[in-house]
C-alpha cells in the first residue's frame, strides 16, 4: 500500500494560481472529467467523473473550476 503524502500547512501557496484545474476529454463511454497533468501528482489520470454528454461534463469541470461557484437552485 502506497503512502499518501500531506501537504505542509505551514507552506503558502500563490492564491492567483488555483491548486488544481479540471478539463473534459472524450472517454470510451462518453466524457470525463481529468485534472489537467501539470496539477497531478501521479502517473495515471485522475478522473472525478464520467458523463454520457459533453455538455454535462463541461459544466461539471467549470463548475469544479470555479472557487466561486454557486448552485442556481
Amino acid at each position: 500500500m502506497r503512502k499518501l503524502k500531506v501537504m505542509n500547512p505551514h507552506i503558502i501557496w500563490n492564491k492567483s494560481e488555483p491548486l488544481m484545474k479540471w478539463e473534459v476529454k472524450k472517454v470510451e463511454k462518453g466524457w470525463g472529467v481529468f485534472l489537467i497533468k501539470k496539477y497531478c501528482k501521479t502517473d495515471e489520470p485522475v478522473c472525478y467523473g464520467v458523463s454520457t454528454t459533453k455538455i454535462s461534463a463541461e459544466h461539471m469541470a467549470e463548475r469544479l473550476n470555479n472557487p466561486l461557484y454557486k448552485e442556481k437552485v
